[in-house]
């Protein structure tokens, strides 16, 4: 662009001191030929700059779940600071595992699949470094709210669940609620059971343990739960679902 602006300040200045018949100035008409032939190359570069830029924007945009997913388990970390102010870790550390990931993880010909790969050996790699310098009673609890975070991210679970699996029937009054139908059912725990429905999967779940009492408490006494099949639910629930209703009866497990 500026050769072409220096190039027409070359021809109006000589368009303006031309003197006589313009067809006989051969200076003239050669500056005239030199300045659109430049302009049609140039022309032809901007356009193909321009068709460049766009690939380069495609396929930033292609890699932004990296980014995303980069992100998400940075700003994890940076909270993690807040269970104990030992847990640090410097944005420089972190791009240091970020482009070690990019590197190492397994390459692929397709860009989803080498986008799945990054992402993949990020999550896992960065998950394990981070572990390493966690006390034991944390370690679960980085685990937890990584999980959470992706899940919530991908859209496979929200937000209001994942409140209700931390925070269960914490919030409500025994005396405010449908009264519970067996004496075996602590009032902290028909309290989760009241919170619990508010999942989409889990509406009837206080009918449920009318109907089904016996079922139900069978399953409340298990060493473990979490390996017995669920009264009513086995077959319709996903691993986090199977968590919620776990912590609802048992939060020992």
């Amino acid at each position: 662009k500026k050769k072409i602006k220096q190039l027409e300040d070359d021809l109006l200045f000589r368009l303006s001191n031309s003197q006589g018949n313009l067809l006989d100035d051969t200076e003239l008409i050669d500056v005239l030929a030199v300045t659109k032939q430049t302009a049609q190359d140039v022309s032809d570069k901007l356009a193909n700059a321009s068709e460049t830029n766009k690939k380069i924007n495609e396929a930033c945009e292609e890699y932004r779940p990296v980014a995303h997913r980069a992100t998400l388990i940075y700003f994890l970390i940076a909270e993690f600071s807040v269970v104990n102010c030992m847990y640090q870790t410097s944005l420089a550390q972190f791009n240091e595992l970020y482009e070690l990931s990019i590197d190492r993880s397994e390459k692929a010909n397709m860009p989803s699949k080498r986008i799945a790969n990054i992402i993949d050996y990020m999550t896992y790699e960065i998950y394990l470094y981070i572990q390493r310098g966690l006390f034991e009673r944390h370690k679960i609890l980085f685990a937890l709210m990584l999980t959470n975070k992706v899940l919530v991210s991908a859209g496979k679970v929200k937000p209001t669940d994942v409140d209700l699996l931390l925070k269960g029937g914490g919030a409500l009054d025994i005396t405010s609620v449908r009264k519970k139908p067996k004496e075996w059912i602590p009032d902290a725990v028909w309290l989760n059971i009241v919170a619990l429905s508010n999942m989409d999967t889990f509406r009837d779940i206080p009918d449920s343990v009318f109907r089904n009492d016996g079922l139900w408490r069978q399953w409340y006494d298990q060493e473990a739960p979490e390996m017995a099949k669920v009264p009513d639910y086995e077959d319709r629930l996903s691993k986090f679902e199977r968590m919620c209703v776990v912590k609802t009866f048992r939060e020992d497990r």
